[in-house]
Parts: structure tokens; C-alpha cells; sequence
């Protein structure tokens, strides 16, 4: 079954920097940018689903070609795989006001200039959001990325037999055994707290229609109410999995390093000294969130 499909993205869209702030390492074995094709598996009920977007047209005048191809029928696949490619890239998401916000800063519009076109990317559940903060939780962004690719070639699923994998399959995870997810890399607790999401999710407790609705405080409050989540993985999940841009994981060690070192201090920045520098973009200090990383990644020579 193969499905195409053209999606005109709110200008300005540049679909090398989305993708890589979506991405944020090589070690990221699920989302893939290869000669300027961004693919990767998606779970569209269930089945698994790979999508090749490429973009075509400047950053001021966007389109995106999407190639859908399953094994297994499913149902209005194109309807899916359109709102897949909408939260995973952000292309509807109007940054006008942003632009307008920091045109006048002479700090930040030289960053945002450089990176023209970054959209704001979702993981495609809170499911995987909730695992991609547990996973990178006290490590180093390289070694929670390189466990949770780990993680995904055990659990995940494979399209046609490829070596590619889809992001690790809750219904797959909520039946092993805690030492099939500890032989990973895991510690024992992550571990638990990763099994303990995915049978959160297929209950229906993770479902992310509901947590859509929720204001930011309300979310807030029933994400850090789950075991193993704390106040930064919660905010972590508002930012990537619910796509709240007026949040910035202030508690993100590396996020408050790129924050410093851009605004010229080497030394550790409190939670309350990351909220209080990020306060004057209110609204948007989500984005300034994505352009310091890629900001880092620029300087790594990755982007």
C-alpha cells in the first residue's frame, strides 16, 4: 500500500533544521536525514508505516512531497499520515509573532536568522516523549539517545525487513520481562518506569487527545503525578510531546548550559535562574529552547 501525498507548510519551513531538532544526534537511530530525505517508521494502528518526506522549494515558498508505503492496509492511511507529518514537523505551526518578538533583539535574531525555517518538532506520542525523557535522564544526550535506539531495535518494528525500526512499540514492552529492557542499559528503575509508561499508555492514561485539552498547569500537574517523572521530564514532555512553546525545561542540564554559555557564563544556572533569563520571550522561550540546540549542534560540525 502506498499513499503520496503535498503539504504546503506555514512559511518560512526548513525541513533540515526541523528534522534536526527532532533528531539532536547521529545516535538517533528512529528519525533519519539522509541527502536531504527525512524518513522514518511511524505506528499508524499499529501496522508499520514508513514515511520519506523531502521538501522542494525555498524555505519562503515550501512544499513537502510525503511518500507513505505499508505492507498492511489501513484505513484513510493519507488522512494519518498528513496529521503524523503535521505534529512531527510542526508545518502548521504560525511563528509570526516569534519573528516579530526577537526581530529587534540583537542577541537573538542573528541565531534565529541562521536558523530560518525551524519549526518546532513533536514526538509523534507522549508515549515517546515520557520514554525519551526517562531514557535521557542524568546521562549525557548521547548515551540516552544510543539506549533508546537500543531500546527501538528490540521493540520497535521493522518495515519490509530493513534495519530501520519504528520508536519501541508499547504493546511490545508491556509484556517483557524488566531484564529484557535492563540488558539494554538500563538501569533497573528506568526500566521499571519505562514498562510501567507503556502500560499507562495502552490503558488509556497517556491517551494525548486528553492531554491536548489540558491547559499547561493541569498537564503539568498529571504528568509529574506519574512514578518516575519528575518536574523535568514533565515540562521536557509539555514541550516536546504537547508542543507548549511558553515552556522551557529549565531544569534540562544541557538546555541551561547552552543557554549560559550563550549568554556569556560558564557556570551552572539554577532552575530559577533559567526561568527568569527565558522570561522575556514568555510565550515563545520554547523556540529559543530548539535554536540553542541547534546552535550546539552547528558548533559539532552535525548540522
Amino acid at each position: 500500500m502506498e499513499k503520496s501525498l503535498e503539504i504546503s507548510p506555514i512559511p518560512p519551513f526548513s525541513l533540515k533544521y526541523t528534522v534536526w531538532a527532532l533528531k539532536r544526534s547521529v545516535a538517533n537511530e528512529v528519525d533519519s536525514f539522509k541527502r536531504e530525505v527525512f524518513s522514518r517508521i511511524e505506528l499508524i494502528d499499529g501496522k508499520a508505516v514508513l514515511l520519506e518526506v523531502t521538501q522542494k522549494g525555498s524555505n519562503e515558498e515550501p512544499k513537502l512531497f510525503v511518500r507513505a508505503l505499508s505492507k498492511e492496509p489501513v484505513q484513510e492511511l493519507e488522512v494519518k499520515v498528513e496529521k503524523r507529518v503535521q505534529k512531527l514537523l510542526g508545518v502548521y505551526v504560525e511563528l509570526s509573532r516569534f519573528y516579530d518578538l526577537v526581530k529587534g533583539d540583537e542577541q537573538v535574531f542573528p541565531l534565529v536568522r541562521k536558523f530560518m525555517g525551524l519549526k518546532p518538532p513533536r514526538f509523534s506520542t507522549l508515549f515517546e516523549a515520557l520514554v525519551n525523557a526517562v531514557a535521557c535522564q542524568q546521562v549525557s544526550l548521547e548515551v540516552g539517545l544510543t539506549l533508546l535506539s537500543r531500546l527501538s531495535r528490540r521493540f520497535g518494528k521493522s518495515f519490509d525487513g530493513s534495519s530501520s525500526h519504528s520508536f519501541a512499540d508499547p504493546s511490545r514492552i508491556v509484556s517483557a520481562p524488566i531484564s529484557s529492557i535492563r540488558e539494554l542499559g538500563f538501569s533497573f528503575r528506568k526500566s521499571v518506569v519505562i514498562r510501567e509508561l507503556a502500560s499507562f499508555y495502552l490503558k488509556g492514561e497517556l491517551d494525548d487527545e486528553s492531554f491536548e485539552k489540558m491547559g499547561n498547569e493541569q498537564a503539568f500537574k498529571a504528568l509529574d503525578a506519574i512514578p518516575g517523572i519528575g518536574r523535568w521530564s514533565a515540562e521536557y514532555a509539555l514541550l516536546r510531546g504537547l508542543g507548549r512553546l511558553e515552556v522551557f525545561p529549565a531544569d534540562d542540564v544541557g538546555a541551561a548550559k547552552n543557554l549560559g554559555s550563550w549568554l556569556g557564563t560558564e557556570r551552572k544556572l539554577s532552575y530559577e535562574e533559567v526561568n527568569k533569563l527565558t522570561s522575556k520571550w514568555g510565550s515563545y522561550r520554547g523556540m529559543i529552547y530548539f535554536h540553542l540546540l541547534l546552535k550546539k549542534l552547528s558548533e559539532e560540525g552535525v548540522v
